[in-house]
């Protein structure tokens, strides 16, 4: 009898236990929720364009960090075989100490864009250092090309509000992704192959995909560039054209980024189409 009776109350307490757990839980989620509709009230139209609505089947491919004097002439080499143009997201400091990689982006008809001087954080920095960072970025690229720099895009995809609001100052258009190569390679731990295939399938007309054109902080960006060269044709063959990201612009509706919903997540998610 007194088995049963503590079996009893112990089955009792497990119950308050998970009761307990479960109301935490949604309390965690229903403030979570509070918290990124607060971040995306605060960022309202400032938040980066992570895709754009559009009936063409076109993808623009980014590529962030460069230029490299390994790794960019591989990219541009890809490039031209599939007939493709791109957007290249420059460091500045890297622009200016490799003119002639940022020419041949130029000549081959690829569009570039800033991505800070020295890529440093940005919620780490003060928004006057913020704003030399793109100014002196501007600078330089302005100089290198026929036409002014557009676009900006800001390191890990991780920028504040107000950054963002000097971004929109200085006439620049901020520009996230919607799918990233590295997550299929690296994040997903798929081999090359596979990486290229998965993607392949998971893009979808209007999409900007994240890739990078330097091998910086020790990572290996042989998978990656791998990866690239599969994933080419296999878009070609699903009849998808590559263009820049000001002529994906032109083509449909931009679609603003979001906040992670997460207080642990950084940066930004892309709204599914």
């Amino acid at each position: 009898m007194a088995q049963r009776v503590a079996a009893v109350v112990d089955g009792r307490r497990i119950r308050v236990v998970l009761a307990v757990a479960l109301i935490g839980a949604s309390a965690a989620a229903g403030a979570a929720q509070a918290l990124h509709a607060e971040d995306a009230r605060e960022y309202g139209g400032l938040s980066p364009i992570c895709r754009v609505d559009t009936t063409q089947r076109v993808v623009a491919l980014t590529f962030d960090d460069g230029p490299d004097p390994v790794c960019t002439p591989i990219v541009l080499r890809m490039l031209a075989t599939a007939h493709a143009h791109a957007t290249f997201f420059l460091i500045g400091e890297r622009a200016v100490a490799n003119t002639a990689l940022v020419q041949q982006e130029l000549r081959a008809g690829m569009q570039i864009g800033d991505h800070t001087w020295s890529h440093p954080l940005l919620p780490g920095i003060s928004l006057a250092a913020f704003r030399s960072q793109i100014e002196r970025t501007v600078v330089a690229l302005d100089t290198a090309a026929a036409d002014p720099v557009h676009s900006f895009r800001a390191p890990q995809g991780v920028i504040t509000a107000p950054q963002l609001a000097v971004v929109r100052a200085l006439g620049l258009t901020a520009v996230h992704w919607t799918r990233a190569l590295d997550h299929y390679v690296g994040g997903m731990g798929l081999d090359p192959t596979a990486a290229a295939r998965r993607l392949a399938a998971d893009v979808r007309p209007g999409d900007i995909i994240l890739a990078h054109d330097a091998g910086d902080g020790g990572i290996d960006r042989e998978p990656a560039m791998q990866a690239l060269a599969l994933l080419l044709p296999m878009l070609r063959d699903r009849g998808f054209g590559f263009v820049t990201v000001e002529e994906l612009l032109a083509d449909g509706t931009p679609v603003r980024a979001v906040p992670r919903p997460l207080f642990w997540q950084k940066g930004f998610g892309c709204p599914a189409g």
